[in-house]
C-alpha cells in the first residue's frame, strides 16, 4: 500500500497522526516523517503497524512500483526465522495482553542490552 493511499484514508477519516500514533504506538515524530516525505525509506514492522492500526488488510510488504521509486521498502523482504518469530509474538502480545505490555517488555529488553554494555 502506497503512503499516499494512507494518507487519503486518514483524511477521509478524519484520523489525526496523533490518533494514529496512539492506534499503532509509532511516535507521532515518526508518522510525520514518514507522511511528509523525510523518511522515504520507513521499516516494514512500521508500515505494517500503521496499516493494522486502521484495519488496512493489505500486507505490509506488497509494496506497488510507487512505493519502490519513492525508496520504500528497501530493507530485505526475507526476515530470519528468528525476526519472523519476533513480528508474530509482538502481533500477539499487542492482541492478548495490549500495548502497555508490549512497551514494558520493550523497556525490559533495552534495559537488558544496557546491562551487557
Amino acid at each position: 500500500m502506497q503512503i499516499q493511499q494512507i494518507k487519503s484514508y486518514l483524511k477521509k477519516n478524519k484520523i489525526t497522526y496523533i490518533e494514529l500514533s496512539e492506534k499503532s504506538g509509532i511516535p507521532l515524530g515518526t508518522l510525520k516523517n514518514i507522511f511528509s516525505k523525510c523518511n522515504t525509506n520507513p521499516r516494514n514492522d512500521t508500515m505494517q503497524a500503521i496499516q493494522e492500526a486502521l484495519g488496512l488488510n493489505s500486507p505490509a510488504f506488497d509494496w506497488t512500483e510507487d512505493d519502490k521509486l519513492e525508496g520504500v521498502g528497501k530493507h530485505p523482504e526475507y526476515y530470519s526465522e528468528e525476526e519472523k518469530e519476533w513480528m508474530d509474538l509482538r502481533s500477539e502480545i499487542i492482541d492478548k495482553l495490549g500495548k502497555e505490555y508490549l512497551r514494558t517488555l520493550i523497556t525490559m529488553i533495552k534495559a537488558a542490552v544496557n546491562e551487557k554494555k
